[in-house]
């Protein structure tokens, strides 16, 4: 390639010539090169700052997950503390025979032991499982049987308490002593508030 005209050009023209070629140059490579770095760069971090904010965002649930598990571990142990109390259907039988049990400890002599049918409470949560009972003896031991059952681990609730006088000083008592366990799982409703609104 000859360049010797360019020798020929005055200085002036020569300047704005080199002039316009640097200019060129520099425009082609801010176009080229710094431009696109330059989106490549914003673009970069706009998305370290939407990851920063998904950090934040997932920092937020963890420390949330850590009390969630906290709650539920608390909870699981309320579970167990009532199911504890309300017995399931099969282990009623036992419960029972500890109430008798502290009747016969506290000097009682049974006369009546019948137990009733379960009747699910209305809440659709649990079932009540009813015997009638009628001992005899005196106040004192009545009372102990009565302390025995209040400290027993599961519920029972005394109720319709009948007392007479019985032979030699003694007292005939009827009560009804309830028991109270879990609906067996074919009788549990899907919605026990649903049930509960329609009775």
């Amino acid at each position: 390639m000859n360049l010797n005209w360019l020798k020929n050009l005055p200085a002036l023209q020569r300047n704005i010539l080199g002039g316009a070629l640097v200019f060129v140059a520099l425009s082609a490579m801010v176009y080229f090169a710094y431009l696109p770095r330059a989106r490549q760069v914003d673009s970069l971090k706009a998305d370290l700052a939407q990851l920063g904010s998904e950090v934040a965002i997932y920092q937020a649930k963890v420390k949330k997950l850590d009390e969630l598990l906290r709650e539920n571990k608390r909870l699981q142990h309320q579970l167990a503390e009532q199911r504890r109390q309300l017995p399931e259907g099969h282990e009623v039988a036992e419960l029972l025979k500890q109430v008798s049990d502290a009747g016969v400890g506290a000097g009682l002599v049974f006369r009546l032991w019948r137990p009733g049918a379960p009747v699910a409470n209305p809440s659709g949560l649990y079932q009540e499982l009813p015997v009638q009972v009628e001992v005899a003896g005196g106040y004192h031991q009545l009372g102990v049987f009565f302390e025995r059952v209040a400290h027993l681990d599961r519920i029972v609730n005394i109720t319709d308490l009948r007392l007479a006088p019985g032979q030699g000083g003694a007292l005939t008592t009827q009560l009804t002593a309830k028991a109270f366990a879990t609906l067996p799982p074919d009788q549990v409703p899907d919605d026990p508030k649903a049930k509960k609104g329609k009775t």
